[in-house]
């Protein structure tokens, strides 16, 4: 793991490759209605399609994280791509925002030391997870809290998706 909290007793909600036109507003409305702040890790590509999602994203507390612009796997690209895909995503973020993300989660989780190691030399914090929901995949409802309810202790970091083009549990 490449980032760890040290916090034993909260779990930190992590959504990636938002935001989504339908799916983010839902799940932000889940957050507020429970007051929990979650960090939303988003596609360039998504926030350009969906500024408003981001605003509130922001708007409502909480942390906006990179998630480069296309998905691209960063592990099988050199410097230069990989910082047009995160500059690309900051400038949307910060159009829709005002802000500039601080953090960045290599899509699928994959990485080698050479591309983390610019994205570190960029500025960011590098994060991944603990638990993993797999919710992409569509497992259904009951199979994702499970997942979450018997793998998911006090500082984990559990993983999910606001944005899914086959629906999402």
């Amino acid at each position: 793991m490449i980032w760890e909290i040290d916090d034993p007793y909260g779990v930190y909600l992590t959504f990636d490759d938002g935001p989504h036109s339908k799916y983010t507003d839902t799940i932000l409305d889940i957050l507020k209605e429970n007051d929990v702040k979650a960090t939303f890790f988003v596609n360039g590509e998504n926030v350009a399609a969906n500024p408003e999602k981001v605003k509130r994203i922001n708007d409502e507390g909480h942390e906006i994280g990179n998630h480069t612009f296309s998905h691209i796997y960063i592990s099988g690209f050199g410097e230069e791509r990989i910082t047009k895909e995160l500059t690309d995503t900051d400038d949307a973020i910060f159009s829709a925002t005002g802000i500039r993300p601080k953090v960045f989660r290599p899509p699928g989780g994959c990485y080698n030391e050479k591309s983390i190691s610019h994205v570190k030399k960029l500025g960011y914090d590098c994060n991944l997870w603990s638990v993993d929901t797999r919710d992409w995949s569509l497992p259904g409802t009951e199979n994702v809290i499970s997942t979450v309810m018997n793998e998911a202790a006090g500082g984990d970091i559990i993983l999910f998706h606001d944005f899914n083009q086959n629906g999402s549990p």
